[in-house]
């Protein structure tokens, strides 16, 4: 299958909750403008609902669409995470990864190059290597052998030559999440 010696082995679950999991961290990586666009249409259904003046015919569904999408913020995420569910009529699948000198193996054979990987992300139980959009790695970081994610956290970083961030945060976007927010949206307007 690949030449070079393996550095780490690992493999995950996809179940329910996996893969609930895997499209929230996806939502929250690619569509923090929404995300943001949401919390702002949010607000301000608020103030107008609590300080508006509006009559209480309007005031009560200002009220609750604004309380609405703060509490649903990753609704779309569950959305999309629904209908692959239903495809794979919910049975869980395991997929195995092997991560070498040339790049991350799946064992469908699927093979990623560093050189690929868009962006890495991490939680406190997983990493997530995306290509993509369509296209991550969802390691357990009680699932790598040998069993040490700190060693994995460096060796994933310096292989693909970026950092890792925290995901599914709103709180932690800077300049470069700012300027990446802008290339995701324009790159699905104009498909590239």
């Amino acid at each position: 299958m690949q030449s070079s010696k393996n550095h780490f082995e690992a493999a995950v679950l996809f179940d329910r909750a996996t893969i609930l999991r895997m499209f929230r961290i996806e939502y929250y990586a690619f569509e923090r403008l929404q995300l943001l666009t949401r919390l702002l249409i949010a607000a301000i259904l608020l103030f107008m609902g609590l300080f508006g003046g509006l009559p209480q015919i309007a005031t009560i569904p200002c009220l609750a669409v604004g309380a609405w999408l703060i509490v649903s913020l990753d609704f779309p995420s569950k959305v999309r995470a629904e209908r692959v569910l239903q495809q794979q009529g919910e049975q869980p699948s395991k997929v195995r990864y092997r991560f070498n000198d040339t790049g991350i193996y799946v064992e469908n054979g699927a093979h990623l190059k560093y050189e690929q990987v868009g962006r890495l992300i991490e939680d406190d139980e997983y990493f997530y290597i995306f290509q993509d959009r369509q296209f991550a790695v969802m390691v357990p970081k009680t699932a790598l052998l040998p069993d040490s994610p700190e060693r994995f956290h460096k060796y994933i970083a310096r292989q693909c030559g970026m950092e890792w961030k925290r995901g599914g945060s709103l709180l932690m976007v800077d300049r470069k999440d700012f300027v990446q927010m802008l290339q995701d949206k324009t790159s699905r307007w104009f498909g590239r």
